[in-house]
């Protein structure tokens, strides 16, 4: 189930769209400046599956004012689910899975992957898209499913590109 919740002035009107495989909502709401929530439950969703499919849905929103489009905003969402499991056949015995490792959408997925942090000389992690573009490039050469992304807050075209190519993000909290 997907919900989407927002508030917006009183007079205006919300739509909400959400669309992709096996799902094509559409609701209208009015709004009196309270919260809105709009859901949707897809049944046999996609499953955004890293490299192997990295698939996404798309939520959308738009506000009117007296029928006009006043603002737009749109956003990829990915449906996936992930645990790591530590097995230790000392403490658990033989009947648990010898699998020790990172799970996606229920599966073994081996996780190859490099740390990012920005240092380019002259610009540390002052970075335009061009930088981003040939950090991807190689990063998608070496074949990574995988990036850990150190110590500062990361722009959010870094996370939606990496939704985009299938690669899975490990970040830290900023501290920097």
């Amino acid at each position: 189930t997907i919900y989407v919740k927002t508030t917006v002035p009183d007079g205006a009107s919300v739509k909400c769209t959400i669309s992709g495989t096996n799902c094509n909502y559409t609701k209208t709401e009015n709004s009196t400046g309270a919260e809105l929530e709009f859901s949707t439950t897809i049944t046999n969703p996609r499953l955004w599956n890293g490299t192997l499919d990295p698939y996404l849905y798309n939520v959308k929103l738009e506000i009117y004012y007296d029928d006009e489009l006043y603002h737009s905003y749109e956003r990829p969402y990915g449906l996936r689910f992930y645990e790591y499991v530590i097995n230790d056949t000392e403490k658990v015995g033989t009947a648990q899975s010898p699998y020790t490792g990172f799970l996606l959408n229920g599966q073994p997925y081996l996780l190859r992957g490099v740390c990012v942090h920005d240092d380019l000389a002259g610009k540390a992690n002052a970075l335009n898209d061009a930088d981003y573009t040939q950090e991807f490039n190689i990063i998608t050469e070496l074949g990574c499913n995988f990036m850990r992304l150190a110590h500062y807050p990361h722009p959010k075209e870094v996370y939606d590109k990496c939704d985009q190519l299938g690669i899975i993000v490990q970040t830290e909290a900023p501290w920097v």
